[in-house]
């Protein structure tokens, strides 16, 4: 090609120049002539193509970021509806302000604080440390904040005041959301706000924008001011002027934000200073520049599609799975649901959750974690059947969308060997990690299902799995709604059932098997609810750990148990004790049994008139704070008991590290007792082991007067169940054991 252009290029020369430059000349002047000429096309179309390619990926990042800005905030200022919800179920006495608003910002992270403003005036904010200031504060009645105030009570919505500087430094906006109450006449009226003040650092650092700047880029983050028309930048990472900025319209509750981004610099080979050089080294700059010319054309087209492909990953997949990513995943479902009305199909959405993976990231570290993520999706992807779509949402949540015409079945199959894949160990580097899956699943065979409200159901079927235990999977019907709906139901009205007298200890008595006398009892909480009668234990205490209600039990369960111990002491026998139930729960706060402790240690509380029982589960985290708190109950005169031992994974080793006075063996080794049954043999061994290591030991369960004998020719200190009498009121017990039974014995038994 150059040989064909050469030729044709000197006969452009002036034949006066021609025949000056003689023919040793001609020929190098016409090829720098016509490689100037390519090369100054070529740099201009190389030019282009790179401001092109510039402007495409800084349009691709602020379709990213506005969109992670607007996810975050959008669930940042979630908090303020479900600070209203429970606003207006507890009908504006919302007395477990503080706890619920601890709950939220655990869970919901970048939220600086919440607020709760009846009337308009600041009454309540948590964390309170260093927003003491903001109490009593009238927001409509504030110069600078009572207009967006007024707007959120004129309109029923949520509103977003600022950006604006905060006294202990920093920039936040505050979302504020109008409470409206029920009155009794139907007519609504406005209670006050709840609020959530967010860190524009912690909003902004969590999107990637500081990471962005932190490379070539420069962004702006700003709004127009509404009384005068001017943009008002209020976050940025440096100079941009100068600079070719873009922009896109961030929509925020009654306004909107402008991000801009641009590069700092576009930086360009020049070829002129070679050009130069080609003058003098004629040869070498003709081979240099005629294979760059041949060469161009397709060094660009491959260097232009790599980097759209680069752009397309970086939008629609997972940086460190490889997998479709959320703005991947919501295009699928939203086609998906668009399209299942063109045939028989339906579709389904999994929502998949690790559990236990935040203990792999504690004990092993991050990088471990990622690396059981990338093998997660790994795993499931070889197990996925071709039409699924498997996406990684973001930390360790997983979805699969399945379109198919049997999609219900497909999907539960889909969930079983998800279930059985990930249930298998972890090889990370020479660390084992065992993790399960919590599985919710929700359907759809109608196209104008809404994407946001499947992929709620699936979420809250995935929660009722966690709940009820992790490691598998439900399909999200009506009744988990309604099961919600009565858990919170039941919530409120257990707060309330410690002030409402509707709480109740029965107790069960621990005989004997020396003397045959009842020398203990054990209290079992008991509730009574006005409309649904007594409701069980294994309802109401898992939900009173859910919503931090058990500390509350907790202390009213050991206080009343401390005040019948002392009457039945001082009234019957003066070393009666009784045995209370503690949670785990309990334990990891450790402010209320320090409480008990305390209370022991400045009364008259009399040694080992108190027993704690403990569950092996809390043996296993290992965690010197509780053994600490076990100690203390010992020295202020608390015994303790390990229930249910033998049905959890607590090891002699665990044993040796407490200071324990009582095995309590669980009841199910008690229910098939027979002198040939494998339960005895167990039930020998227990007794073995707790003797050798001076503990006492308790059956629980007993209901025959074999299983009595067997226990106590074994040598089994203690024995309590229904063959001497279920759970009484201490009113029953007291008549029954003290006054019907000189000498503390059971009746019919000689003490």
């Amino acid at each position: 090609m150059i040989g064909e252009l050469i030729p044709s290029t000197r006969r452009l020369l002036p034949s006066s120049l021609r025949s000056l430059l003689g023919p040793r000349y001609t020929l190098p002047v016409c090829v720098f002539v016509l490689i100037m000429c390519s090369g100054r096309f070529l740099l201009e179309q190389n030019h282009k193509i790179h401001d092109n390619d510039d402007q495409l990926l800084i349009q691709h990042i602020l379709a990213n970021q506005e969109s992670e800005l607007s996810r975050r905030l959008s669930y940042m200022l979630s908090s303020t509806y479900l600070l209203a919800q429970e606003v207006a179920r507890s009908q504006g006495n919302f007395i477990h302000f503080d706890v619920f608003a601890d709950t939220l910002l655990q869970r919901m992270e970048g939220i600086s604080n919440l607020q709760l403003a009846p009337d308009g005036v600041i009454a309540q904010i948590y964390p309170m440390a260093g927003n003491e200031a903001a109490i009593g504060h009238d927001i409509l009645n504030d110069d600078m904040r009572k207009d967006e105030a007024r707007v959120a009570v004129r309109d029923r919505e949520l509103t977003l005041a600022g950006p604006f500087e905060l006294l202990q430094g920093g920039t936040a906006v505050i979302g504020r959301n109008p409470v409206f109450m029920l009155q009794a006449n139907g007519d609504e009226k406005f209670w006050g706000f709840t609020s959530a003040l967010i860190l524009l650092e912690d909003l902004i650092g969590g999107s990637g924008l500081n990471a962005l700047a932190s490379t070539k880029y420069v962004y702006e983050l700003s709004r127009v001011l509404p009384e005068t028309g001017l943009k008002s930048v209020f976050a940025g990472s440096g100079n941009t002027v100068g600079v070719d900025m873009q922009s896109i319209e961030i929509m925020v509750p009654n306004g909107s934000w402008i991000l801009e981004i641009g590069l700092r610099e576009h930086v360009h080979p020049s070829f002129y200073s070679a050009s130069l050089l080609g003058v003098i080294f004629l040869a070498l700059l003709l081979a240099a520049l005629t294979r760059r010319v041949v060469d161009e054309p397709e060094t660009l087209r491959r260097k232009v599609a790599a980097q759209t492909q680069d752009l397309h990953r970086l939008a629609y997949f997972d940086a460190l799975t490889g997998l479709p990513n959320r703005h991947h995943f919501n295009e699928r479902l939203r086609t998906g649901l668009q399209h299942i009305g063109e045939s028989n199909n339906g579709i389904a959405l999994l929502l998949l959750d690790l559990d236990h993976f935040k203990e792999v990231n504690d004990s092993l570290g991050h990088d471990m974690g990622d690396n059981l993520l990338r093998e997660t999706g790994k795993r499931l992807s070889s197990i996925l059947p071709d039409e699924a779509t498997l996406a990684r949402l973001g930390g360790d949540e997983f979805t699969v969308i399945v379109i198919a015409e049997d999609f219900t079945v497909v999907a539960e199959q889909i969930a079983i060997d998800i279930i059985e894949s990930i249930a298998q160990p972890f090889d990370l580097q020479g660390n084992v990690a065992h993790v399960s899956a919590s599985i919710g699943v929700a359907s759809a065979s109608k196209p104008n299902t809404d994407p946001v409200e499947l992929l709620k159901r699936a979420d809250q079927a995935m929660y009722e799995v966690k709940r009820t235990g992790r490691s598998g999977f439900i399909h999200y019907s009506e009744t988990i709604q309604q099961q919600i709906a009565l858990r919170s139901s039941l919530a409120n009205d257990l707060r309330h059932a410690v002030h409402a007298s509707e709480l109740q200890l029965l107790y069960q008595p621990i005989v004997s098997s020396v003397s045959g006398g009842v020398e203990k009892a054990e209290a079992l909480l008991r509730w009574h609810h006005p409309v649904r009668g007594t409701i069980c234990p294994a309802v109401f205490i898992p939900l009173a750990e859910e919503v931090g209600l058990i500390h509350e039990l907790g202390d009213w369960v050991f206080n009343e148990a401390s005040r019948q111990v002392t009457q039945w002491r001082q009234s019957y026998n003066n070393r009666f004790q009784i045995s209370v139930n503690v949670s785990p729960m309990q334990f990891m706060s450790g402010g209320h049994v320090k409480r008990w402790i305390s209370s022991a240690n400045a009364t008259d509380f009399e040694p080992g008139s108190i027993l704690v029982e403990i569950t092996e589960g809390l043996l296993l985290d290992n965690d010197r704070n509780y053994i600490q708190l076990l100690t203390s109950l010992k020295e202020a005169g608390i015994q303790i008991a390990l229930d249910d031992f033998g049905t959890g994974y607590s090891s002699l080793s665990y044993l040796k590290m407490l200071d324990i006075d009582y095995l309590k063996i669980d009841r199910s080794f008690v229910k098939g007792l027979t002198a040939e049954s494998l339960d005895f043999v167990l039930c020998q061994a227990i007794v073995s082991i707790a003797k050798s290591m001076n503990f006492y030991v308790v059956a629980e369960g007993v209901e025959t007067q074999e299983q009595e004998k067997l226990l106590c020719d074994l040598g089994c200190h203690y024995l309590q169940g229904y063959l001497y009498t279920k759970p009484i009121s201490a009113c029953e017990f007291e008549q029954k054991f003290f006054i019907s039974s000189p000498g503390n014995s059971l009746p019919g038994k000689a003490a």
